[in-house]
């Protein structure tokens, strides 16, 4: 069986996805006990609707999910990051953020590309399946 080589910057994007997906789940989960008294941290979606933050929690929820399957070389989680950032751009743009604002969600789609066609041996893209 081929031993799989994952690539440097490939490990440090997924790595990256998780530890700020982690980051916001804290930022935007509504304050527990221990955190009561931390209100400035959630100013921003307080005033909006309360599904855009239960759609902010799934969502790195979910990036956390995808990041991990990547990290077993599921091709699928390529393909759920990239319908899930496309739908977090039409979200943002819905609630009235800039456009070049929005734009983040599908740059980082293409860095995750990037990141899986870096290398000649080790290319993350050939060994997803």
């Amino acid at each position: 069986m081929e031993r799989k080589k994952r690539h440097g910057c490939l490990t440090a994007w997924l790595s990256f996805l998780i530890l700020a997906s982690i980051y916001r789940i804290y930022i935007y989960s509504p304050p527990l006990w221990f955190r009561a008294g931390d209100a400035s941290r959630n100013q921003n979606m307080a005033q909006g609707p309360i599904w855009v933050t239960v759609f902010l929690i799934t969502g790195a929820a979910l990036t956390i999910v995808f990041s991990i399957a990547l990290f077993r070389w599921k091709k699928w989680a390529f393909w759920g990051y990239c319908a899930l950032n496309t739908l977090s751009f039409a979200v943002y743009l819905s609630l009235g953020e800039q456009f070049i604002d929005s734009l983040i969600w599908l740059a980082a789609i293409a860095v995750l590309y990037g990141v899986l066609q870096i290398g000649k041996d080790n290319k993350g893209w050939t060994y997803l399946k």
